[in-house]
């Protein structure tokens, strides 16, 4: 028997921003890491997978986090865009996201979403230098565990933590079934989502 929202369009859509919330919290999900694309300086694709930090089904809205001086940054600085694609295998279940992106420094959000993260993700942010650097040497680095900062100090972490929001205008549903696979896209505008059923 296939699930309830096999031929519902409405619930399809449901169900998918309820799974992304649920991979938020649940580390075994398959959304807890999703892969996320942008569009380099150079006008070439870059993909990656980063880990999904809140959803918010009424605005639309997935957040990762990144660190400043990671490439991800300057792509989205010349165009604020990124794709966002998640796959259950064992739910059979493929969601594609796309829409423009805010990138939050020094605001409520930022500061919320790194007072929320855990100490062993604070660490990545210290790491020196940045991301992507080269190096002469494969450990010609400083781990952001050896940059522990002491009682009191300010997290030399924290400056280089940014919190990532897709707003996603589009979004696309796959479901295979035995029984025959589902596809559904819907798009936003003005906060309304509208979808159609498509060809899977």
């Amino acid at each position: 028997m296939e699930a309830a929202y096999y031929n519902d369009l409405e619930a399809s859509r449901a169900h998918a921003w309820s799974e992304l919330a649920r991979a938020v919290a649940d580390r075994r999900h398959a959304f807890h890491q999703v892969q996320v694309a942008t569009v380099a300086a150079n006008g070439l694709p870059e993909v990656r997978t980063v880990i999904l930090r809140g959803v918010d089904a009424c605005t639309g809205t997935l957040r990762f986090h990144s660190d400043a001086r990671a490439d991800k940054l300057a792509a989205l600085a010349a165009n604020p865009v990124a794709a966002v694609h998640a796959y259950d295998a064992r739910a059979r279940l493929q969601l594609r996201l796309r829409g423009p992106v805010a990138v939050h420094a020094d605001d409520a959000l930022a500061e919320a979403a790194w007072r929320d993260a855990h100490a062993m993700s604070r660490v990545c942010y210290r790491m020196a230098p940045g991301p992507g650097t080269p190096l002469a040497m494969p450990d010609g680095y400083t781990p952001g565990v050896d940059r522990v900062p002491e009682d009191g100090a300010a997290d030399p972490g924290r400056v280089h933590f940014r919190a990532i929001v897709v707003h996603a205008d589009m979004m696309e549903w796959l479901y295979l079934a035995a029984a025959g696979h589902r596809r559904a896209r819907w798009e936003r505008s003005a906060d309304i989502w509208r979808g159609r059923w498509l060809a899977p």
